[in-house]
């Protein structure tokens, strides 16, 4: 491995480039490369499709289980409203017997 370096000059780099631009695609059809790099690109693709789909799936069960959160609060809130319904009728009721009492203390002093 002893080999020399070669100098090349700037026409000689340009006509190299040139040539390789122009005859790459072809190496690369007779290589077989470029049959490896379409079905990369499948595979590629078919990832891409499970991966939208599974995305589609998540996002049905988060909007199903919001819907559910959402049915769920709106029991918990008819929940609230019934004990607010009945914490408001026991407290009539609580003043009501208060004023009985004190109707009855006042009347019973004056007896």
């Amino acid at each position: 491995m002893g080999e020399a370096a070669v100098e090349l000059n700037s026409e000689q780099k340009d006509y190299i480039g040139s040539y390789i631009r122009d005859n790459l695609r072809l190496w690369i059809g007779e290589s077989g490369a470029n049959q490896v790099i379409n079905e990369r690109e499948m595979e590629i693709r078919e990832r891409i499709i499970r991966v939208e789909e599974s995305l589609d799936k998540h996002i049905a069960l988060t909007k199903q289980g919001f819907e559910q959160m959402d049915k769920r609060f709106e029991q918990v809130d008819k929940r609230f409203e019934s004990i607010d319904s009945r914490f408001n009728r026991l407290t009539g009721l609580i003043s009501l017997g208060f004023l009985v009492i004190t109707v009855l203390i006042t009347v019973f002093q004056f007896l």
